[in-house]
């Protein structure tokens, strides 16, 4: 049977992989049977947990993207030393989008160790980033972390603190371009574009409308 060929991602279904959340994998589990009409509805559902880190961060990451314009362009410059995945992302010109407010290039920097970095890293500015010595970054995901523009003999550099966790993603954009997205989140977002709120569905969907839908099946397949 199809319903067999895949990982499920609700409470009801016969393939319940494991899975990097925690609340999410004790619910491991593979079934003898296919789901049946009953179950708890998706939004109480422990499989499909929205509480934990891993989809806070990716709702993040999406409201991150969608507010700074040079995530979303093609243009990027190596910055990594070999132990991290590091690279500048770059504005390209695009005229609507040339505002004081959205970044000229940001820095994308993820980094997956053993063990916790205790000293600071420096990355080399592109060329084409005109930013001065003493300049602000601040990191969207992490606005604790700040980052500071300097200038060498053998040019200019981004200085940024060490980091405590072993695994880590940080975004780091000019600090006068950066805002708080929502009240109540810990990231940031970039200025000058206007983003929709959060919905929380679960909470939009009265349980009188299941209820509807629910009698609307049964009255179809009577």
């Amino acid at each position: 049977d199809s319903g067999f060929w895949h990982q499920d991602s609700f409470l009801g279904g016969p393939m319940r992989l494991g899975a990097a959340v925690k609340s999410v994998n004790r619910e491991v589990g593979i079934m003898n049977h296919l789901m049946g009409a009953g179950g708890p509805h998706w939004c109480e559902d422990p499989v499909v947990d929205r509480e934990n880190q891993a989809f806070n961060t990716a709702r993040a990451l999406i409201r991150i993207r969608r507010s700074c314009y040079p995530l979303r362009t093609e243009l990027d410059v190596a910055a990594g030393d070999g132990a991290q995945l590091a690279y500048w992302k770059m504005h390209d010109g695009r005229e609507d989008m040339l505002i004081e407010e959205q970044p000229l290039g940001m820095l994308v920097v993820l980094s997956i160790s053993p063990e916790p970095s205790i000293e600071a890293r420096k990355y080399r500015l592109p060329r084409s980033l005109r930013y001065t010595e003493g300049q602000a970054f601040i990191d969207l995901l992490h606005p604790q972390r700040l980052a500071m523009v300097f200038t060498s003999s053998n040019g200019t550099f981004l200085l940024v603190p060490a980091e405590l966790d072993p695994s880590h993603v940080s975004i780091f954009a000019p600090v006068e371009t950066a805002v708080k997205d929502l009240e109540g989140s810990d990231w940031m977002v970039c200025r000058g574009v206007s983003l929709p709120p959060l919905r929380d569905t679960c909470k939009e969907t009265a349980r009188s409308d299941m209820w509807l839908t629910a009698g609307l099946v049964i009255l179809w397949i009577v």
